[in-house]
């Protein structure tokens, strides 16, 4: 019998190793480092049953027996947040040299999506991925070309949103000469609503040429809102070259915030429908028109997924708008019922919290243009503003609201970070003819009136920022005219009044109206008011409580020509602001009618403040001169206490 020496079998052990390799080989041994690294990249434990590979420059891998667990907070009994039977793909290895993940083949068998969001909305479909620098990571790209599932199935049951949804989602077999498609549909209750949705799309994802584009045909309804998205895309898993066409239509945007996590306003009814595209993490809504309410529509926006918060973008524009479609803008809701009449406890002032709503997610830059402005009450002819949200600051920069060739413009800052409403405001009154004002009223006049008026105050209300806020307002108007009905009653003209209502009696002139108001503290105060018209001198002083809503100011004229039917008295108006009590001061009459005052040292204020109120090149000369001649009957009064 032939020995041969150990040494010289040295040589084949490792052929002996490969052999028992081959023969002893299972690819679960890697299953514990796969089920790891899995965990650790989604921060929570990742199972798989088996793992099975067969080798080669595109080898076929197969998963099977997946579960993704819950968070750690969700209890244990809970359904895990995916599971799937069996998991296969065929990957080709040549590509991830090149930090591209190509699979040409993917199929799911009975994947199943359990989806939960508890009261407190913690959601179990929310994944703790690895930090990516973009800048300087190149991201992997990746590359599906054909998807089949079979007997898949989701649910999302969200507490917070009474959202209880299920579906199931599958791939059809191909008809005669066309590819397989991938079909989802659900059914459920959204906010306590009826919910159902449908997609068809493609199988086949990638190799998309502009003769043979991916198909996309989906659309949702809940309750009222519907949203249809139909089109192509070349490139489905990069959202690239599209050619779609979206519908949204409901009863209040603000609906959609939830899916499309953005922070849109409250708003009436609407029905807008666009072009939808995706270009360099920018998703755009193009060409959009449409109705909101009753104001037309048309515009682009836009989303720029960009760090450290997305930027909405939006530029819209509208022929004819109703100034209450764009209230939720501010807070306000456009859907609710009219303001009821003042309470028992005699307040005006609305005292309901102003609902801004701390929007610290996304920023905001809201450029919109109204030629035309609707309705009645207003005397507000078109309307251009500039809004930006800068982590969660409102501003507007400015809100022009045009009043026939003349404006008001507003500046102002919403700041709802803390417990109460922060605001800094500014308006400015540019050359505005007072007959567009009056116009809607049943009083007449003309003339051309400016001014500014600042505020700065904190608040949960409107009642709250001027009942604790500080500013001051002043007025100008040079020129015009005034119906005489409002200055006989002030005199107590009472045969001037009467001819006044019947039309008979002509305009009052005016060559001059002055004024200079101070809030402070919630307390307005009347620093000085003249109204000089070419008979009389109207006067005021006293002031207003924002604060109680009370009223302490008194009216007096002092004629320039004699009148035996006048009762030369000040007018008292006191009270709340719901209920004023307007009556003349009969102890005063005859005990003040020889007293005169010249304004002296307050007509050198109101005198240097006239080129500052913008009623126009020279205009305001002859109301300084006016205003030297000028004499009252009494010293102004303080503020209401």
């Amino acid at each position: 019998m032939t020995r041969y020496p150990l040494r010289r079998l040295w040589p084949l052990l490792p052929l002996l190793v490969i052999l028992l390799l081959i023969i002893f080989w299972d690819w679960n041994w890697f299953k514990p480092i796969v089920e790891r690294q899995a965990s650790q990249a989604l921060d929570r434990r990742v199972s798989i049953d088996d793992l099975d590979v067969d080798l080669s420059w595109y080898p076929d891998i197969r998963l099977s027996g997946i579960t993704v667990a819950n968070p750690q907070s969700f209890p244990a009994e809970a359904d895990p947040v995916v599971t799937v039977r069996l998991l296969a793909l065929r990957l080709g290895l040549r590509a991830l040299f090149d930090r591209r993940v190509m699979i040409s083949t993917l199929e799911l068998d009975a994947p199943v999506a359990r989806l939960h969001a508890d009261a407190k909305g913690v959601r179990n479909w929310q994944f703790t991925l690895p930090h990516r620098d973009p800048e300087s990571e190149q991201p992997w790209l990746v590359q599906l070309d054909s998807l089949t599932i079979r007997e898949g199935e989701f649910s999302l049951v969200d507490r917070a949103l009474k959202a209880d949804i299920r579906g199931i989602v599958r791939s059809g077999e191909p008809k005669l000469g066309e590819e397989p498609r991938v079909f989802a549909e659900a059914n459920g209750r959204y906010r306590g609503e009826p919910f159902k949705a449908r997609f068809v799309g493609g199988s086949v994802l990638s190799l998309r040429t502009p003769e043979n584009p991916y198909p996309v045909d989906f659309d949702a309804q809940s309750g009222g809102t519907r949203v249809d998205l139909k089109g192509t895309l070349l490139d489905p898993l990069q959202f690239g070259g599209a050619k779609l066409r979206l519908l949204l239509q409901g009863p209040n945007l603000s609906r959609l915030a939830d899916f499309t996590r953005l922070p849109l306003p409250n708003t009436p009814p609407y029905k807008l429908e666009g072009n939808l595209d995706y270009r360099y993490r920018n998703i755009i809504f193009r060409n959009f028109t449409g109705l909101i309410g009753e104001s037309d529509m048309a515009g682009n926006v836009s989303v720029r997924l960009i760090k450290p918060r997305p930027l909405l973008e939006a530029t819209v524009r509208s022929k004819q708008v109703r100034l209450a479609d764009l209230s939720g803008l501010i807070g306000a809701d456009p859907n609710a019922p009219p303001a009821a009449s003042p309470a028992g406890d005699g307040k005006l002032l609305p005292a309901k919290p102003i609902n801004v709503p701390r929007l610290q997610n996304t920023d905001v830059r809201f450029n919109f243009t109204g030629e035309s402005i609707q309705g009645d009450k207003l005397p507000f002819d078109r309307l251009a503003f500039k809004l930006t949200l800068d982590d969660g600051v409102m501003r507007f920069s400015p809100a022009d609201f045009g009043i026939g060739e003349g404006a008001l413009r507003l500046f102002a800052t919403l700041d709802p970070r803390g417990k109460e409403l922060g605001l800094e405001a500014k308006a400015e009154l540019k050359r505005v003819n007072i007959a567009r004002i009056m116009e809607k009223t049943s009083y007449k006049g003309s003339g051309r009136i400016g001014g500014f008026a600042v505020l700065k105050a904190k608040g949960r209300s409107a009642a709250e920022l001027l009942g604790t806020g500080n500013g001051e307002l002043k007025l100008a108007m040079v020129g015009g005219d005034f119906s005489s009905l409002l200055l006989d009653l002030v005199g107590l003209d009472f045969g001037n009044a009467t001819l006044s209502l019947l039309g008979i009696t002509p305009r009052t002139e005016v060559r001059c109206l002055v004024g200079d108001f101070q809030l402070q503290d919630g307390l307005l105060n009347t620093r000085a008011f003249i109204l000089d018209t070419g008979n009389t001198n109207l006067l005021l002083d006293g002031g207003a409580n924002f604060k109680e809503e009370k009223l302490d100011l008194r009216l007096r004229t002092k004629p320039k020509r004699a009148n035996i039917a006048r009762l030369k008295a000040p007018i008292h108006i006191k009270g709340t602001f719901a209920d004023p009590d307007i009556s003349p001061d009969l102890l005063d009459i005859g005990v003040r009618a020889g007293a005169a005052v010249s304004l002296g040292v307050l007509l050198t204020p109101l005198a240097a403040l006239l080129p500052t109120l913008q009623l126009g090149p020279g205009e305001d000369r002859d109301c300084k001169a006016l205003l030297t001649e000028a004499e009252v009957t009494a010293p102004p009064q303080p503020a209401a206490k």
